[in-house]
């Protein structure tokens, strides 16, 4: 053990106030967050699959500085190991501060992460784009919602294509990139469930990577909400399990080595992979979580197209995306294409 990570683990010691536990359902009872996210980080085999695919595109991402890169996966994927066999981050419920020791230490040493991970990000947007340009349903004046937007890339690259953008979420980041475009309204909402866009209405609502971290009794009222204020609905969700009627799942498989690994694991450690990915990607790079909303209600295909035929969304199309080159993380994805049906009540 290098003296880097011991001198973070001392601080991991150190005893700091309680604070309450974040509480969701999944599958049967009642688990905290910090529970299902130590109980991911003790999967070896979902670990390995995320620390693996990070350090495997190191080189593309941060060609500049592809060593840093790699040397900083790896701290981060021994401290939280180490952090997960600790006793008194279960008991203690010490989780979120043990990160932001990671997050202090690790970034602090990288200087040059914050600037490249924003250029990343930006391609990455234009990428995104480019995927669902032709589900775009614009009308006259092309009015899209950029629903739990994050940082803003997305909702920037979108105006910039001429769309008028309306972006939301329940962070108000001073750093949101999309604040560079003074053509992006943007909503600040004190819950998920605070929409109230007075009378907008929307060509296209994105969702993109959103709806997993909405509370069960939110996710339905939500939607219902949006299928009345908007015609299109495209929705980016990260995927386990296998589903029906995925246009491109065969040609995912055929096509990306990292997918065919993935959909070779079982449910249970696909899910850890995802929980892997989604806390280190908000918490331990955008130390976010303390302000989103983060129960990890990750679901199946066939039981998020239940959801969106449930509440008022009639399912044009579902596509595989599998893990794509152009992002970092290595989560499975597919994308929902529905319209609003107006005869929901």
């Amino acid at each position: 053990m290098n003296a880097h990570i011991e001198s973070v683990t001392t601080c991991f010691s150190i005893k700091t106030n309680g604070h309450p536990e974040n509480k969701t359902k999944i599958n049967s009872g009642e688990v905290t967050l910090e529970r299902q996210i130590l109980e991911a980080f003790r999967s070896i085999e979902s670990v390995n699959f995320v620390r693996e695919g990070l350090l495997m595109k190191a080189n593309i991402f941060f060609p500049n500085h592809v060593q840093e890169a790699k040397d900083m996966v790896d701290n981060l994927f021994d401290l939280i190991a180490i952090n997960a066999r600790m006793k008194h981050t279960t008991e203690n419920g010490h989780l979120k501060d043990s990160f932001k020791n990671i997050h202090s230490e690790i970034l602090a040493e990288n200087n040059w992460f914050a600037n490249a991970y924003d250029l990343y990000r930006k391609e990455r947007a234009n990428k995104d784009f480019k995927l669902i340009e032709p589900y775009i349903k614009r009308g006259e004046e092309g009015n899209i919602l950029d629903f739990g937007c994050g940082m803003g890339h997305l909702s920037k690259k979108l105006s910039e294509e001429g769309l008028v953008v309306t972006s939301a979420d329940v962070i108000d980041d001073e750093n949101r990139v999309s604040k560079e475009d003074k053509n992006v309204k943007f909503e600040h909402m004190s819950s998920p469930a605070d929409i109230n866009f007075t009378g907008a209405h929307f060509d296209t609502i994105i969702i993109w990577q959103v709806l997993h971290h909405i509370n069960e009794k939110d996710l339905y009222p939500i939607l219902k909400r949006l299928s009345k204020i908007g015609d299109r609905l495209i929705v980016n969700e990260d995927m386990y399990g296998s589903g029906d009627n995925v246009k491109g799942l065969s040609q995912s498989i055929r096509e990306q080595k990292q997918f065919v690994r993935y959909m070779a694991l079982e449910e249970k450690d696909q899910i850890a992979i995802l929980r892997i990915i989604d806390y280190v990607a908000n918490f331990f790079i955008r130390l976010s979580t303390h302000e989103m909303n983060i129960p990890l209600r990750f679901q199946t295909v066939d039981q998020w197209a239940s959801v969106l035929s449930e509440t008022g969304f009639d399912i044009e199309d579902i596509y595989s995306i599998g893990i794509r080159e152009h992002k970092w993380h290595p989560d499975p994805q597919v994308l929902f294409v529905a319209n609003s049906n107006k005869n929901n009540s």
